[in-house]
């Protein structure tokens, strides 16, 4: 198993570990930017002078990727709904586990992916290991070693 497939696993282990639907949801948005970091990293000549600004949010740094085609346009709608979701979550005390699993359903999953049943117990918990595994795969061939 390479480093990136040890990273993978160990990332599904410690999101599973995490009980609070919120707090899962949160580390998922950050995982998902630490990524993109290194993608930023890895295709620009000067990364910091986007890495450190405080101009280049989580939004802005994906709508330069997909500009550049290192992502497409299912990737882009798939991280867009990821970071809707933290901002709901961060500028909202009340954010309902509803509200939550109808966000996640607006992941574009690929064909043949297997949804929660509308009764399944952990089925937000099951919905960010999906859109984990998703987004990895997609982001995957620009992963540098021992991000």
């Amino acid at each position: 198993m390479d480093a990136n497939e040890e990273l993978y696993r160990e990332t599904i282990i410690f999101l599973n570990e995490i009980k609070d639907i919120r707090l899962k949801c949160l580390y998922l948005h950050l995982i998902v930017e630490g990524y993109i970091n290194q993608i930023v990293k890895k295709v620009f000549k000067h990364p910091n002078k986007i890495l450190d600004s405080r101009f280049y949010s989580f939004h802005k740094k994906i709508e330069i990727l997909k500009e550049m085609g290192a992502i497409g346009g299912t990737t882009f709608h798939n991280l867009k709904t990821i970071n809707n979701i933290r901002n709901d979550m961060a500028h909202n005390l009340y954010f309902a586990h509803s509200v939550i699993e109808k966000e996640f359903l607006k992941i574009k999953f690929p064909k043949g992916t297997k949804l929660p049943s509308p009764n399944q117990e952990n089925k937000i918990s099951y919905l960010v290991e999906l859109t984990f595994k998703d987004i990895y795969e997609k982001l995957k061939p620009f992963f540098v070693e021992n991000i």
